[in-house]
């Protein structure tokens, strides 16, 4: 099959804060079906081998953005409070064509209060809720043919106490009862997602930060940080630094260049050019507390019915065949990616993953030891 040309973080730098065309092809960005429909989109004639990769991404883009179009109207007629979030909010908010923000489903966040409603409401427009097994900071995932919908009573990964807190932060849609994130919260979410999924959306989180840098010229990093050690984040600024070549001077952070080591890493993980998420047990086995009782805490609750059946999209009321079959299946998974992990190991893995180690020890260590206890 053929390899179609990678864009590069100084083509991205063009196309979001504009200016000249890039010299030469520089540092390429990570491969996938993201950056080459952005390539078609602002340069239609240089890529027209990428027009297909473009209508792909339109086509799976349709549904969602139907679907997101019809649940924010039945919220705002009945009166829930609600906020867009992640990509259901940056793609339209930041983007120049929302067919650019890769993403699988549709996050809305749904004040505590109004969220029982909020569900009843959606499953009265035809959402499936085929699990009752509750994430730490959503309902399970509701679906319809061609999208998924996830409600969110908290931002993913922030600590419980944040749950109301936030809504205080959040700015409303003239009268209607739609909320939208400061710029510098979701700037925040954006990094500690990344952080929690040990960058695998490294893709999505590049792209998050041009278009929503350049969006917002005014951007607050005091405000940012303020928020990052609030809610324990970490400093979103790491970003700007380890990718100089993608950020236009006036916007970086003021203050000091953080430590080079940890930049060096941080630009390893997001320049990867390989998917992490095929290596989760090369991950699992070379992280600092293996061995540790949360860490096989962690392996066993994979284990757990009510995560089998969320796994494979299994209702509640299968039966024993089915779920012996997806644990046949958990099983077989788990010895091929460990078997992977142990025998064959790649050098460019194993460093990407020592690399995000060590971002996730600097920023443990910089963080105030008075912050809220995360979710899990």
């Amino acid at each position: 099959m053929m390899e179609f040309p990678v864009a590069t973080l100084e083509e991205l730098r063009r196309w979001s804060f504009g200016g000249a065309a890039a010299e030469g092809r520089g540092t390429a960005l990570p491969a996938g079906p993201l950056f080459r429909a952005m390539a078609y989109r602002f340069a239609p004639r240089e890529h027209p081998e990428l027009r297909g990769e473009y209508r792909a991404a339109a086509m799976r883009d349709l549904p969602l953005t139907l679907e997101l179009q019809r649940i924010r109207g039945r919220f705002r007629a009945a009166g829930i409070r609600f906020a867009p979030i992640k990509g259901a909010d940056l793609a339209y908010r930041c983007y120049p064509d929302p067919v650019l923000r890769q993403r699988c489903d549709i996050d809305l966040l749904i004040h505590p209060d109004d969220l029982d409603r909020a569900v009843e409401i959606a499953v009265a427009d035809h959402w499936r809720m085929p699990h009752r097994f509750r994430h730490g900071y959503h309902v399970p995932g509701m679906y319809k043919k061609h999208a998924m919908l996830e409600l969110h009573f908290n931002l993913p990964e922030f600590p419980d106490s944040a749950a109301r807190r936030l809504w205080e932060l959040f700015s409303r849609e003239g009268d209607s009862s739609e909320y939208r994130l400061p710029p510098e919260l979701s700037l925040a979410v954006a990094f500690l997602h990344a952080r929690r999924h040990r960058w695998n959306n490294r893709a999505a989180l590049i792209a998050d930060y041009a278009f929503l840098l350049a969006k917002h010229p005014g951007f607050d990093w005091a405000r940012a940080r303020d928020l990052a050690r609030e809610f324990g984040t970490g400093d979103p600024g790491l970003l700007c630094f380890a990718l100089p070549e993608l950020f236009p001077r006036e916007v970086l952070p003021p203050g000091p260049v953080p430590d080079a080591g940890v930049l060096r890493a941080l630009r390893e993980v997001t320049l990867a050019e390989f998917d992490l998420k095929e290596h989760r047990e090369s991950d699992v086995l070379s992280r600092a507390d293996r061995f540790s009782r949360a860490w096989w805490r962690g392996r066993f609750a994979g284990f757990l019915p009510e995560v089998v059946r969320f796994r494979y999209r299994l209702p509640d009321d299968a039966g024993p065949g089915r779920m012996f079959r997806a644990y046949c299946r958990m099983c077989g998974d788990k010895a091929k990616l460990l078997w992977i992990g142990v025998f064959r190991r790649d050098r460019a893995v194993s460093g990407a993953l020592r690399a995000a180690g060590e971002i996730e020890r600097y920023l443990n260590e910089r963080s105030d030891e008075t912050s809220p206890e995360r979710n899990g």
